[in-house]
């Protein structure tokens, strides 16, 4: 026999996990935002496109020193995970990390975004095109 208060009880307990587990997601995504913005700007682009949703990619892709038109690819199922890895390395390069680290950018970005962002950045000379 299940008495009300058992349920209420349990209900309570439901939403405060999802209350606690949904502050964690929120805080890693604003975490990995902040860390792109780093990135953006350490690029020479404006941190703030790092907020914007669409954006981001394209200019992920310009500091890349890729084509714009691969920012479309990155659209496309199964084929964006490989544009991932390979503007992911990209931008390693462009950081003077190896490709190890690209892929880890690529297929990763959450752990290895904010490695690259509060580590010691340092760009290579010649600053990429503007959009």
């Amino acid at each position: 026999m299940r008495l009300a208060g058992t349920v209420v009880a349990s209900s309570v307990v439901e939403w405060a996990a999802a209350f606690v587990w949904l502050t964690v997601i929120l805080a890693a995504v604003i975490f990995v935002h902040v860390a792109y913005w780093k990135i953006f700007v350490a690029a020479g682009q404006p941190g703030v496109l790092a907020l914007v949703p669409v954006v981001n990619v394209f200019v992920a892709v310009n500091i890349a020193r890729r084509p714009l038109w691969h920012g479309i690819l990155l659209f496309v199922p199964i084929v964006n995970i490989v544009m991932a890895v390979l503007v992911g390395i990209d931008i390693a390069k462009r950081f003077d990390k190896g490709s190890a680290f690209g892929v880890g950018l690529g297929l990763l970005p959450f752990i290895v975004a904010p490695v690259l962002a509060f580590g010691s950045i340092r760009t290579q000379p010649g600053v990429g095109r503007t959009l």
